[in-house]
């Protein structure tokens, strides 16, 4: 059979039939790339707490549990709270937190990290922060626990910031919102993103 004359009917049932075929295999393809294989980082559910040489240390844990690679990893954490300042009790104040190692090139599959919280050395000489808070930091013996108790609600969130190795988008990882609660006087155990 033609259609008008010169065009044949069969061409024009595959075209229409094999162009939308076409397109939801693409998409379905995409999907899969980007939903199901895909890099994926986990965090530890705890806040280690260790003596170390004296001093308290802080340690989070994360792992890439996905089945790609991710490269180019920064480590970013910040505790927000509520109410730091007695003029805005309503207001969100973030603060950066220091880490003590917060980037690698590469974090291949099932691999795992860990990074310390730099509590003694954060810089709280503003007024709205409690005496005791900016005597503590002003001497480098400010604890976590001690930021903790800053404001209201206190949370401290850990980001992840990594290119997907396959496709170079970059992704954004976040950790649980931490609190005073989730720090624990043990260390990792190996090869788990849980406490020994």
């Amino acid at each position: 059979l033609e259609l008008n004359g010169d065009f044949p009917m069969d061409v024009l049932a595959s075209s229409l039939i094999g162009i939308p075929i076409g397109i939801l295999c693409s998409l379905l393809a995409w999907w899969l790339l980007f939903h199901i294989v895909t890099p994926k980082v986990e965090f530890s559910p705890k806040i280690s707490k260790i003596l170390l040489n004296g001093t308290h240390k802080y340690r989070i844990k994360f792992g890439n549990v996905g089945r790609r690679r991710i490269i180019d990893v920064s480590l970013h954490g910040r505790v927000t709270a509520r109410g730091i300042s007695s003029e805005f009790p309503n207001k969100l104040t973030d603060l950066p937190i220091k880490l003590k190692r917060d980037y690698w090139p590469v974090l291949s599959k099932k691999e795992m990290k860990m990074s310390s919280v730099e509590s003694d050395h954060l810089v709280f000489n503003d007024i709205i922060f409690p005496s005791e808070v900016r005597l503590k930091a002003h001497e480098n013996t400010l604890k976590l626990e001690d930021v903790f108790s800053i404001g209201q609600q206190p949370i401290l969130q850990i980001n992840v910031f990594a290119y997907d190795e396959f496709s170079g988008s970059r992704k954004v990882f976040c950790s649980k919102k931490y609190s005073v609660e989730d720090i624990v006087e043990k260390p990792f155990a190996s090869d788990t993103l849980y406490l020994a």
